[in-house]
């Protein structure tokens, strides 16, 4: 038996990626137990489409290299 893949789908399966982006948006100004409380869902579907948000900004926008001089040294 053999799944088709959705592109639109999040990790999760049961939401979609603008959704997951949209809980994303509203916990970087809100806890994850007050966005779970609102939108009806559980604390941990909540903080793992966050983590999801906060994955895909990483790869958007990458954090920028450190240059040589800003590095630690050994030891």
């Amino acid at each position: 038996m053999r799944q088709e893949k959705l592109l639109f789908l999040a990790d999760n399966p049961f939401y979609t990626k603008r959704f997951a982006h949209y809980v994303g948006r509203r916990c970087r100004n809100e806890t994850v137990k007050d966005v779970a409380k609102e939108l009806r869902l559980d604390w941990s579907t909540v903080k793992a489409l966050e983590i999801q948000y906060m994955k895909a900004q990483l790869k958007w926008y990458p954090p920028p290299k450190p240059k040589h001089s800003e590095t630690l040294p050994a030891g």
